[in-house]
């Protein structure tokens, strides 16, 4: 029963956000737009997809068991911390389509450091770290075992050079800040809680330049989610926004003189809409 009203809610807010997403053809800013083409609507297939896919799929017939220590909300679907890799990487990893937009933001972005909070698997970290191997990334997980296997699943996809660090968000960000000296993209996907969240963003923007883009995880994950997603929108700092619903997507570039936040679908879910409506 739990599961169902799990599903069910994820459902309706699936309904709320595609009833007020626009299409390329309403969006009005400049650059905002030029990261929808070149970024979200890129269909371009890189060498490195090929390599994190088929490790992802040896990860789904793993039968290995870890023990996975949540620091943050939690699951809504597992409730036990003995879970096997293969459960893991299909309801913890991000999609092939979330990792390729994870690199093709990497790529558009040319960040001077990459932080991300939520290694889990590795998976989303290798896409990150295989856009530009010479840029610094640091990725922070709290599960001991579950940073380990990340460990092994970069190494095994030539992503060596990502640094793994253990230990809560908390314990560990004003390190992390400190090793990097920049942030120029965030991906924080590990902690599904509306205060941490804005304490991490906020605590982020010290080191993030005018080109940062930060990546926000699972934002219509809870009602809690919904809040912090709507409350980050409003950050002095942030510029314009991109809902694309797994993901929330922040611009803080000086360029957009007007504030732009949009919610956002291709055209192809809405054929009908093509600009007309406002």
């Amino acid at each position: 029963m739990r599961l169902i009203r799990v599903y069910l809610n994820f459902f309706f807010r699936y309904l709320r956000f595609y009833s007020s997403a626009v299409t390329e053809y309403d969006i009005d800013s400049p650059y905002i737009y030029r990261f929808l083409r070149e970024v979200v609507l890129d269909n371009r297939f890189y060498a490195a997809f090929r390599r994190i896919e088929s490790l992802r799929a040896s990860l789904k017939n793993s039968q290995s068991m870890l023990s996975v220590k949540d620091l943050g909300a939690g699951s809504q679907v597992h409730f036990n911390n003995r879970r096997r890799i293969a459960a893991l990487v299909r309801v913890a990893a991000v999609s092939p389509a979330q990792g390729q937009l994870l690199f093709k933001t990497a790529l558009w972005a040319t960040p001077r450091g990459i932080l991300e909070l939520g290694s889990s698997l590795g998976i989303s970290a290798a896409y990150l770290g295989l856009a530009d191997s010479r840029t610094r990334m640091l990725s922070i997980e709290g599960c001991p075992q579950t940073a380990r296997q990340a460990r092994l699943n970069l190494d095994a996809v030539g992503a060596g050079q990502v640094e793994i660090r253990v230990g809560s968000f908390a314990e560990q960000l004003s390190g992390a800040l400190e090793t990097l000296k920049y942030v120029d993209l965030l991906h924080l996907d590990g902690d599904h809680r509306k205060e941490p969240v804005m304490h991490y963003v906020s605590t982020c923007l010290s080191k993030a330049g005018p080109n940062a883009v930060f990546i926000i995880g699972d934002i219509h994950w809870s009602e809690e989610m919904e809040a912090a997603w709507a409350a980050l929108q409003q950050l002095p700092e942030v510029r314009g926004s991109l809902d694309l619903f797994h993901f929330g997507i922040l611009f803080f570039n000086p360029d957009l003189l007007v504030r732009r936040h949009y919610t956002f679908v291709p055209w192809r879910y809405k054929p009908w809409r093509l600009g007309i409506f406002r």
